[in-house]
């Protein structure tokens, strides 16, 4: 009997021992990348709607992306490869393997069909300016373009024109930008989005310094400055500081520059904004030049190289580069003369002739592009134009009838304005009395952008407050049906709901529930940590406890004792 328990106390040693390895062997094979590897690896589609599966969920799990993503057996495989490369696109590309992401990228392009591909295209780009391969970069934007024209969405072609402004920039390129920067401006003040018009002056004040017009450059920095002051965007209006520093340097404004470049760099440095960090701190390292002051000069000039080859930004690296030479050169004339080699080197790349034709030749590409959307919107114009005529000579023709189905219309209207007007009413009293949860960061932005907010966006956020609401009191959380009630794809309501809220839909709703969460087990200590789940949504009460320790730094349990 000893020597039985001696071999059970031996193999129960052994097991724990083997635990924490097996757990880690699990754990590597949840790894997004692992799984994407066993996607490509699958042999037949079974296995391989499985693992696409798992992957879906990691990416969730770790925060990559904020909607559930699942495919069912009939979910055709193109379809899931589609999906599956495209985001694998996405998560490579946000781990700055940029060639491998390219890669993904062009695994999925071939399956899309129609508009969708625009944002496999968007991708391809931004990767391809990653690379330094600016003709491509723009070959993939303006594809991209061409899409967006397509349907006439002034929104979708101003962000469109600003990506191309941005691509002629970073290929020292700033007299093609200035027409793509000022298209994308009118686009953008028809769609009527604040939140953009402040972004696409930033890159029109980014254009003109670069054209060395810099009364030009300090005016749409301060109109993208005043727009984001106004929208509440402290990060971002320190990012407009840096950008009207840089045109006051070029007016010979010095003290004026200094004060707008101490005001910013503190934001930017803690809101993690480093490219516009660096650009800051190459402005420093010039106003100290102009000071007389090489010592310092050189000490920003390094914190902005450091930036810049971390991100692989070869435009403003050239400046830095040029920087560290003059403020090394008396001190430090070696190491001056390395830098001073590379800054010619990297001047001989940006300005290729052979890298300018290529760019040419796809600016004459988008001007056709361009030409062709405006013809086919004069031939439609002219279609409507047509039926208007005839249904006019149709009204007309019966105008008797249509003037008795008029009058009985304007009565039906004027019941339903009426019943609208009293339900409005009602809601109105009972969001006041405290019948319903308001969420706060939600109303904060509506109130902060109160002058600036277009009433469809009001009103969309009204709406997400209903359904909101409800999906909390009905235990249910699917940000999938919310959009599916609010009629918008899942893409373009994620878009439009972070755009105006300044939070994903997931993280917004998972704030609500451990609200609620924590609200019941302060009011209900009746309950115990499985029904608090279920009320707030969580079916599996290891979900609810590691979602809520994340949230308040103690488990359920642990907060119902202390």
């Amino acid at each position: 009997m000893k020597q039985h328990r001696l071999y059970f106390l031996f193999l129960l040693s052994f097991l724990t021992s083997l635990l924490p390895r097996l757990v880690l062997a699990d754990e590597a094979t949840k790894d997004p990348l692992t799984l994407l590897a066993q996607f490509d690896a699958a042999e037949d589609d079974v296995l391989r709607l499985s693992v696409a599966n798992d992957f879906f969920q990691q990416l969730q799990a770790i925060g990559f992306i904020d909607e559930t993503v699942h495919f069912g057996v009939d979910t055709p495989s193109d379809s899931v490869r589609q999906q599956v490369c495209y985001w694998a696109g996405e998560l490579l590309y946000d781990g700055q393997r940029y060639q491998e992401s390219v890669e993904r990228c062009l695994q999925a392009l071939p399956l899309y069909h129609g508009d969708a591909a625009a944002d496999c295209l968007s991708l391809l780009s931004l990767n391809y300016v990653r690379l330094g391969d600016q003709p491509k970069a723009i070959d993939y934007a303006k594809r991209c373009y061409e899409l967006d024209l397509k349907s006439g969405d002034n929104d979708r072609i101003s962000a469109s024109l600003n990506t191309l402004a941005g691509i002629y920039i970073s290929a020292n390129l700033p007299q093609e930008a200035e027409p793509y920067v000022l298209k994308g401006i009118e686009a953008c003040e028809k769609a009527g989005n604040q939140r953009r018009l402040a972004i696409l002056n930033g890159t029109a004040a980014d254009v003109y310094h670069a054209l060395d017009e810099q009364e030009k450059a300090l005016e749409y920095a301060t109109r993208a400055r005043d727009i984001d002051a106004r929208l509440g965007n402290a990060d971002r209006v320190a990012v407009r500081q840096t950008q009207m520093a840089a045109a006051l340097v070029g007016l010979d404004r010095l003290d004026e520059a200094r004060e707008c470049l101490k005001a910013a760099i503190p934001v930017l440095q803690s809101s993690g904004d480093y490219h516009s960090l660096g650009i800051a701190c190459n402005k420093m390292g010039e106003l100290s030049m102009h000071a007389e002051d090489p010592a310092t000069a050189a000490r920003y000039y390094q914190t902005a190289l450091q930036i810049f080859q971390a991100m692989g930004d070869v435009y403003n690296e050239l400046h830095t580069r040029l920087g560290l030479y003059k403020s090394l050169h008396d001190s430090l004339p070696d190491v001056a003369q390395e830098h001073f080699a590379r800054y010619n080197f990297l001047k001989d790349s940006l300005y290729s002739s052979q890298v300018a034709a290529a760019m040419g030749e796809q600016s004459a590409l988008l001007e056709n592009a361009e030409l062709q959307a405006e013809t086919e919107q004069h031939r439609a114009r002219a279609r409507k134009h047509y039926y208007i005529g005839l249904l006019v000579a149709l009204l007309l023709g019966c105008i008797a009838g249509w003037q008795y189905w008029r009058l009985r219309r304007r009565t039906r209207e004027f019941e339903l304005q009426f019943n609208q007007l009293t339900d409005s009413l009602e809601e109105l009293s009972s969001q006041q009395s405290g019948d319903k949860l308001v969420d706060a960061s939600m109303a904060a932005s509506t109130d902060s952008d109160d002058d600036t907010m277009l009433p469809h966006d009001r009103e969309f956020l009204n709406r997400v407050k209903e359904i909101v609401d409800r999906q909390i009191d009905e235990g249910r959380i699917d940000v999938a049906a919310m959009a599916q009630e609010m009629c918008m794809s899942m893409t373009s309501f994620r878009r439009k709901f972070t755009e105006l809220v300044q939070e994903k839909p997931q993280a917004y709703l998972m704030r609500l529930r451990m609200e609620k969460a924590k609200d019941l087990l302060d009011k209900h200590p009746e309950l115990n940590i499985q029904e608090v789940g279920l009320r707030c949504g969580f079916e599996d009460k290891s979900n609810f406890t590691r979602a809520f320790k994340n949230r308040y730094g103690v488990t359920p349990s642990e907060y119902t004792k202390t």
